[in-house]
């Protein structure tokens, strides 16, 4: 094989191992707008019923998950959105021990 072919290989090997860049950008860009809008929908639901138990699982779960993205993009909407969930996690845990007559 001579570095043509070698390099063609590569490429299509890279195209068919689902890495495409572009790809990846806008599926983080919808993830984050999914999650922002999940926060203010869940917020809103929670006034109006004011039942937090399955908020505060979800919260949970958004949180580890950008928690995760943050520390690996280091990028400041990612930092800043795992701090608004970890704030929204603490506060929303108090709330529901609050509920129950934990404190």
């Amino acid at each position: 094989m001579n570095k043509k072919e070698i390099l063609e290989k590569s490429r299509n090997e890279y195209k068919n191992s689902n890495n495409d860049e572009q790809q990846r950008s806008v599926a983080l860009k919808g993830n984050t707008i999914g999650m922002l809008t999940g926060i203010i929908l869940c917020g809103v639901m929670n006034l109006i019923e004011h039942n937090v138990g399955y908020f505060v699982i979800w919260v949970a779960m958004f949180f580890i998950s950008n928690l995760f993205i943050a520390i690996k993009t280091k990028k400041g909407i990612n930092i800043f959105i795992a701090i608004a969930m970890g704030v929204s996690l603490v506060l929303s845990i108090a709330v529901y021990l609050s509920d129950r007559g934990v404190f």
